[in-house]
Order: C-alpha cells, then structure tokens, then sequence
C-alpha cells in the first residue's frame, strides 16, 4: 500500500514538472513575441503623435491668412468708399470693413478692440493705426498696405494705440511662449496620466493645477522679470 502510494506521488510530481516545464518553454517562446508586438505599437504611437504634431504645427501655416478681418476706415464718405473698394478689389474677403464718418471713430473703434486697426483720411493725409498689443501679425500687415499706398503717392503716417513694452516692442516673448506652454502641458499630462492611473479625478486636479499655477508663474516671469507685458485698464474684447 505504501509502495503504490509512493509511485503514485512520483508519477504526480513527474507530471507537475512536466507541466511546469512546458508552461516556462511556452512562457519563453512567447515573451519574444509579446515584446516585438510591443515595440511595434509604441513605433506606431510614437509616428502617430509625431504626424498629429507636424499637422497642428504646419497645417496653420500653410492655410492661414488673412481672412475677415475687422478693420476701421475713417473719414470723409468719398475717401472711405474709394478705399473700400480698393481693399475688396486687392483682398476680396481678407477684411471686413467698417466705416466711420471721422477718424477719431475709427481709431476708438481700435482702441475698443473693435478692431485690429484702421485706415483714416485728413488733412495730413492716409494714417495706419495699428495696435501691436492685438498681435504683430496685424501690425504687419497693415504697414505692408501702408507701404502699397506709399509707393503710390500717398503720404502715409502710422499711429500705434496700443503698443508693447520698449523691451519686447514685437512681442516676441508671447510667441516664444508657445512652445514650452505646449510641451508643458503635454508633459504633466502624461506624467499625470502615469503616477495616477486609476484616479480620474487626481489627473484632472493635477492637469487644472499646473494649468492655473504654470499660467501664472509664466505671466510673472514675463511681467517682472523680462518687462514684456503690461497692464491696462482698457475695455475687455468685445
């Protein structure tokens, strides 16, 4: 009886190790797989993110421009007209024009954020107002007009509104800001998405507090420390 039972054992255990030494081969087999299956996801994810980067980066550049524009004139009704229609015939659709009957009005409007700068008609002559505090592309582009009307004849005068620091006249430090805001909030999002993976609510927590903290931190940077912003009392953006 105890000789059956001892082979009985034998046989169990020889089995179990059998069992066991073929799971560890399959297990071995497998793992090469799994980990090239996982290489080629991550090459895949990782061509995907650089392909919807390359989109949101390029893709503004190549389609962007001027398109609908709120743009003031200012003066006297025959003045104004024939500057209208000189700007429809030149950038049909780049603006959309309001005119009003003096030039104090139109550069109000601007200086209402009504829009991003104006054309005026007066004694003096053709006046561009521009507002470098609505963003230097608009500045350009209307002292690229305000050449055009030169090199016709025109004297042409330029006022500015709302212009930036003596530091940062262009306002090159905001659009230097882009990159590191963007790297930043993605980077915390996936160092959020990581340390937090079951918690929902400690991820968005985390995401609003270097939202709000980060916000501030880059505004202070740029107003103490570099005198690239300042602050105005004017009407909020209508």
């Amino acid at each position: 009886m105890t000789v059956t039972t001892t082979d009985q054992a034998a046989q169990t255990i020889a089995a179990a190790s059998t069992q066991t030494q073929g799971n560890t081969t399959s297990t071995q087999a497998d793992t090469p797989t799994k980990q090239y299956l996982k290489l080629a996801g991550l090459i895949l994810g990782l061509s995907t993110v650089l392909l919807l980067m390359l989109l949101a980066f390029v893709t503004p550049l190549l389609n962007s421009g001027a398109k609908d524009l709120p743009l003031a004139v200012g003066g006297p009704e025959a003045v104004t007209t024939q500057i209208t229609q000189g700007l429809q015939a030149k950038s049909p659709d780049a603006f959309d024009v309001s005119t009003y009957s003096t030039a104090e009005e139109a550069t109000q409007a601007v200086k209402d954020r009504d829009a991003i700068g104006a054309i005026t008609a007066g004694p003096e002559g053709v006046t561009i107002v521009t507002a470098s505090g609505a963003g230097s592309p608009y500045v350009q582009l209307l002292k690229q007009m305000g050449a055009g009307m030169a090199e016709s004849g025109q004297h042409v005068n330029y006022v500015n509104v709302a212009p930036m620091t003596a530091k940062d006249p262009t306002g090159s430090a905001l659009t230097a800001l882009a990159m590191p805001m963007i790297f930043g909030g993605m980077s915390s999002a996936a160092i959020f998405s990581m340390v937090f993976k079951n918690s929902r609510v400690k991820q968005l927590i985390g995401a609003l507090g270097v939202a709000i903290l980060g916000g501030l931190v880059a505004s202070s940077v740029l107003y103490f420390g570099f005198d690239a912003l300042k602050l105005t009392s004017g009407p909020p953006p209508v």
